[in-house]
């Protein structure tokens, strides 16, 4: 009985090829015709210490079933949004300045909106919108408080 250095499996030597039974590490016939390449065990001076973190390792692969894998998610799963923290900007999704210029309140969608997603969006649009919901701003003080 000799052991695969491919499989770690105690194997008597018909299940071993002539030039690989020669070898210092061999590999049996399935290992060689599966293309599988030798594993160096983690501690080759204890064999018995390096068996055990095998099982540990195939132990905590064995805990992962294949059914978890091939479970299908479900499309509400999948696109859930994740919590929304309210100190956030709804664009960039960057937690607000603290000072009072470093965000506005647009009545057209009620969103706070940081001053970076405001002036990104001066820059790349000529026409006063709004960043979130692309309304014109309001030009006078009555088109606000009626959008309030």
């Amino acid at each position: 009985m000799k052991t695969c250095a491919a499989c770690h499996e105690d194997l008597p030597k018909d299940k071993f090829s002539k030039k690989q039974w020669k070898l210092n590490q061999r590999r049996c016939k399935v290992c060689v015709i599966d293309n599988r390449e030798v594993q160096q065990l983690p501690n080759a001076d204890n064999n018995e210490e390096a068996h055990n973190n095998d099982d540990v390792v195939f132990s905590l692969l064995g805990s992962m079933s294949l059914q978890d894998c091939n479970t299908p998610i479900t499309d509400e799963e999948l696109f859930k949004q994740t919590p929304k923290n309210e100190e956030d900007c709804p664009i960039c999704f960057l937690r607000m300045p603290s000072f009072d210029t470093g965000y506005k309140y647009k009545s057209c969608c009620g969103k706070v909106i940081c001053s970076g997603c405001i002036y990104a969006n001066s820059k790349l649009h000529e026409d006063d919108l709004c960043p979130f919901c692309r309304t014109p701003s309001h030009t006078t003080d009555k088109d606000a408080m009626i959008r309030n």
